[in-house]
């Protein structure tokens, strides 16, 4: 599986997001993996909260070692905080001791999705009938957003608590096999065909989010919103307070020599392309084939493949990114607020200087909360083909 091509500058944006205090909490061992009561996470000095579209979040927190957290936050544990439905897992503790003052403890964790980590593609098929030779995991002509759903729900085995979810809208559709790795990987790789994320919303019983569950938590395949006609960042208004640009084409690829296990195809964004212009990537199909043990059959078997070949060809050309705005600074003042205007995955817009308006998706937002208040900052990645 092809690895998407990530051509392009992130944005970070710095914004004050207002009021003090997260409300931190953590879920009680015993509710596990319900995620409904919990106890306040206190004592902390600081604490950096991160959520990203389509890799696990994070949070770093830390405290002085006499706070008690390393007791009250045990590796394994879960914790959220009052502004989020995403739930992440308790994964190291660090201690920093110093003669001269009281030991600091770090503790850290990911999202929830992070436990994809921990299964491999096919254990389902080995634990339940093995077999020599194995056999490959096949997903079925779905869309892809569906198949993603499909494969987490088949191996992270917490029905009824955790349950991954879609929402039926991807534009890609094609039976799949997917080779054995880790179903983090798997599922990262497939999101990119087709700029989908995941994020983790927590059971919900009082129903504050009513297109979600009160039964389960979910690990929930999404777009986002496009909310680029009403959340515009403007140079005009005042809310970019510098902004660099770039226009270049030297990352563009315009074909993409495709190499399966057994053939070797090339597909071309487009035909009429000045041999001197033709700029090639090369894309790894050896899925599409790989489960044969020798050439298929030229009359039936090979123009299937090949049409396979050249659909991966033509979907690794059209995940690449151009740039046009490569930096930009948000100003404090700006008053679109994130989870109100805006969440992870969303389409905004930057208007910038030169005529130059251009959309972005939120693919991660940081929160801090320390002595000084709290902040946060969003990072807005270049699309296409949204």
């Amino acid at each position: 599986m092809i690895k998407q091509n990530l051509i392009g500058f992130m944005f970070h944006i710095i914004l004050l997001i207002g009021g003090y205090n997260m409300d931190l909490f953590k879920f009680t061992d015993d509710d596990k993996p319900n995620l409904i009561n919990g106890f306040p996470i206190l004592n902390y000095d600081s604490i950096m909260w991160i959520e990203r579209y389509s890799s696990p979040g994070e949070f770093t927190l830390t405290a002085k070692l006499s706070s008690g957290l390393q007791n009250f936050l045990p590796l394994g544990s879960i914790i959220s905080h009052s502004k989020t439905y995403e739930a992440c897992i308790v994964e190291n503790h660090e201690i920093q001791e110093d003669s001269n003052s009281d030991p600091v403890i770090k503790i850290t964790g990911r999202s929830l999705d992070s436990y994809l980590e921990n299964r491999i593609v096919g254990l389902n098929i080995a634990e339940n009938s093995p077999t020599l030779p194995y056999t490959q995991y096949e997903l079925q002509i779905d869309k892809l957003d569906n198949q993603i759903a499909i494969m987490i729900n088949d191996h992270i085995n917490l029905d009824p608590y955790v349950y991954a979810s879609s929402e039926n809208i991807s534009t890609i559709e094609e039976t799949r096999v997917i080779k054995r790795q880790t179903v983090a990987q798997a599922v990262l790789d497939l999101l990119g065909l087709d700029n989908l994320g995941i994020r983790v919303v927590r059971k919900n019983p009082y129903g504050a989010i009513t297109s979600f569950s009160s039964v389960n938590t979910r690990l929930h395949i999404h777009k986002g919103v496009d909310h680029s006609n009403d959340v515009i960042f403007s140079w005009n208004l005042g809310e970019l307070e510098n902004a660099s640009y770039l226009f270049s084409l030297k990352p563009l690829k315009n074909a993409a020599l495709v190499q399966s296990t057994y053939l070797e195809v090339v597909a071309y964004e487009d035909n009429t392309i000045d041999p001197y212009d033709i700029r090639y990537m090369i894309v790894d199909a050896s899925d599409i084939d790989s489960s044969y043990t020798e050439l298929p059959d030229i009359t039936t078997e090979v123009p299937l493949i090949i049409n396979n070949m050249i659909t991966r060809g033509f979907e690794a050309l059209s995940t690449q990114k151009t740039i046009d705005i490569s930096s930009v600074n948000i100003s404090k003042t700006t008053s679109y607020k994130y989870r109100q205007d805006y969440d992870i995955g969303d389409i905004v817009s930057i208007s910038g200087n030169y005529g130059i308006t251009e959309k972005r998706r939120v693919v991660e937002f940081v929160e801090i909360e320390d002595e000084n208040g709290e902040v946060g900052y969003p990072t807005l990645a270049k699309i296409e083909g949204d």
